[in-house]
């Protein structure tokens, strides 16, 4: 993979609970779009694909690739998404020696970066090149501008300056995959087919080869994040899908050797929380497509789905990561070379309704969050089929009608001395309060549904709880016929 110069100069809260107590101070309501559109030009376009992306998890589709008239023939930066080794506490997995990124799996662009045009294209000479230059495929081009600058008669030569045809690609020939051009998971005859063709591809390489002649170990393991957090209200649900698919998985045997992975590969985690407390990652990993049944994939792709069942009582937040061998540092155990393939991540935020109808057809996976026993993770080389997980964050419990009784609300106390005081008027000696503040406008009341909030405010000429209505309750679908007590202090 390029990662340096060589002489060429390559370069590389709403508290969603029955009772809703608001005071002066604001309360920011979080929220997230429930429906997404996007639209993006072809894939194949020489230039930056433009793309008004809307969706929860961005660029899931993976079609943002800014090809860099060709010269960016693997999609190395992905926006809305970093890349990264895996980590634990022993250490860092060691960089990949191949390029990881997105790739287009159309047939005309695939032979363009893998296949070739030339036989023996590195043996040509300068005139020879510079007459087939604009009829050769990457792999070609890459092979005759590495053979030139390794002959040693150049070895004082710039290349940008001595060939008119050199062009910088943004990776060198050991970058350009190996494997059976992976496609998408629509098939010829699809509605779609042939339109977004491009993927995310994480090739795992290390050593540069497969042998374990200084290295003792095959394989490393590196993942995808995504930048996107999407937030789900208190009370609502969420569901996402993301296309796999997996390539000559490679790793070592117990003495070393290369041999075809077995119980390793590709993964999917999701990393939530409630509130602002962490929960245990959900991970779906050693996902191996190639180990599957023809008939449970589409195209070689199968196909995982993820509902999510908010908290009760607070928003419930989750990412995604994608990637492929797992471990870090000495823990080598699920390293794994060969290529893992993500497409079409879709995302939507969905009522608790549609996720339990969801449950009730049939997951292969429920895990309750509440219980800190519940396993967390799956396993696929051990059930090659499963596919569908839901994760329950919701923490039922029992309500209590507060506001069935008679709620007292009386203003804060403090001493000075032996002598109790409050900040009502009239009440406190202190010079800065001005003998105690003026209660007003304050409110201490029990309305049922927002709109009686701002029924009081045009009654009271009550500018105050105007602006908390029209700031935190106005638009407002989940509170608007909710019981709401609100405690407002006005100055």
């Amino acid at each position: 993979m390029k990662t340096s110069s060589r002489k060429s100069k390559k370069n590389l809260l709403a508290l969603c609970l029955s009772v809703l107590m608001v005071s002066s101070s604001a309360v920011a309501f979080a929220s997230c779009s429930d429906d997404s559109t996007s639209s993006s030009s072809s894939s194949s376009s020489s230039s930056a694909t433009t793309v008004n992306d809307t969706s929860l998890i961005k660029n899931g589709g993976f079609e943002t690739f800014d090809k860099k008239d060709g010269l960016n023939a693997i999609g190395t930066s992905v926006t809305g998404w970093t890349r990264s080794v895996n980590s634990t506490t022993s250490g860092s997995a060691l960089s990949s020696k191949a390029a990881s990124g997105i790739i287009d799996t159309s047939a005309d662009a695939w032979k363009m970066l893998t296949g070739s045009n030339k036989e023996n294209p590195a043996s040509m000479t300068e005139a020879e090149a510079a007459a087939a230059w604009e009829d050769l495929t990457v792999k070609d081009k890459l092979a005759y501008l590495e053979a030139w600058e390794d002959n040693k008669d150049n070895k004082d030569k710039d290349i940008e300056d001595e060939l008119d045809f050199y062009q910088n690609f943004n990776i060198d020939s050991g970058d350009i995959p190996t494997c059976a051009n992976p496609g998408t998971h629509l098939k010829d005859g699809d509605e779609g087919y042939g339109e977004d063709t491009n993927v995310l591809m994480l090739h795992n390489q290390y050593p540069e080869t497969d042998s374990t002649a200084t290295y003792k170990s095959l394989g490393t393991a590196q993942k995808y994040t995504s930048s996107s957090t999407v937030t789900i209200p208190a009370g609502a649900a969420a569901t996402f899908s993301v296309w796999v698919k997996t390539s000559e998985l490679m790793c070592s045997d117990t003495a070393g050797n290369p041999q075809k992975a077995v119980g390793k590969g590709a993964y999917i985690n999701v990393t939530q929380s409630v509130g602002s407390k962490s929960m245990p990652v959900f991970s779906v990993k050693n996902i191996n497509t190639e180990d599957m049944a023809d008939s449970e994939l589409s195209n070689g792709w199968m196909q995982y789905s993820f509902y999510l069942k908010a908290s009760s009582y607070a928003d419930t937040t989750f990412s995604v990561v994608l990637g492929l061998g797992q471990g870090g540092g000495q823990d080598r155990g699920e390293y794994v070379n060969g290529y893992a393939f993500f497409d079409d991540l879709q995302c939507e935020v969905v009522t608790q309704d549609a996720y339990d109808e969801a449950v009730q057809e049939g997951v292969d996976k429920s895990t309750d969050f509440a219980s800190t026993a519940a396993d967390k993770t799956v396993n696929v080389a051990e059930n090659l089929t499963a596919n569908k997980f839901a994760m329950d964050f919701y923490g039922a419990f029992t309500p209590s009608d507060i506001l069935g009784s008679e709620i007292t609300v009386t203003a804060t106390t403090g001493k000075i001395g032996d002598t109790e005081y409050t900040s009502e008027a009239g009440n406190n000696p202190l010079p800065s309060l001005n003998g105690g503040l003026d209660s007003s406008k304050d409110v201490k009341a029990t309305f049922n549904g927002t709109a009686k909030i701002s029924e009081k405010a045009t009654a009271d000429n009550n500018d105050y709880l105007s602006a908390i209505y029209n700031n935190y309750f106005a638009d407002d679908e989940f509170a608007k016929e909710k019981d709401i007590f609100l405690m407002l202090s006005a100055k």
